[in-house]
């Protein structure tokens, strides 16, 4: 947002004193204290000047990867791809050494949830049995109980022969 300081630059800054002046600019629906000045020097950069500062930056970054490739030459020797090809073999070594473990781990996991689930059936069928075998007793008991309350020898006339 434009304010009573900003400034229109064009160019680059003046040299010398008298090319030093400001003219005030209105652009289109601003408030009357909202000025515009533009300064007038050299004009603004050319296609030259806008190609020459392009192949600056892209030789600037040829520059740099010339330079980062010059430090990856410095890990490049056989001791250094030795090493990374140990680091490699380590990294894949450790990899299978923990696929391993965790399959062996989940094999084991799921052995012992097998057998826990067949403990459970187990104990659910036994639970049954003995329910049925508690109601089996309950009626034995009141068999017996019934049995032994009655009279065991009825009135029975006994007629003795001699």
């Amino acid at each position: 947002m434009a304010n009573k300081d900003s400034f229109i630059v064009q160019g680059e800054a003046s040299e010398s004193d008298e090319e030093d002046y400001m003219s005030p600019v209105h652009r289109g629906e601003m408030k009357p204290d909202e000025l515009v000045a533009s300064i007038a020097g050299e004009d603004a950069s050319s296609e030259d000047d806008l190609n020459i500062t392009i192949s600056a930056f892209a030789s600037k970054i040829e520059e740099t990867n010339t330079n980062s490739a010059g430090q990856n030459q410095k890990y490049n020797s056989l001791f250094h791809k030795k090493l990374q090809e140990s680091n490699w073999k380590f990294k894949e070594g450790f990899k299978s050494f923990l696929k391993t473990t965790f399959y062996y781990g989940k094999e084991q996991i799921n052995e012992v949830n097998l057998g826990l689930l067949t403990s459970q059936v187990e104990a659910q069928e036994t639970l049954k049995l003995l329910r049925n075998s508690q109601a089996a007793a309950r009626s034995i008991d009141l068999s017996l109980s019934s049995i032994l309350s009655q009279a065991y020898v009825p009135e029975t006339n006994v007629i003795v022969i001699t």
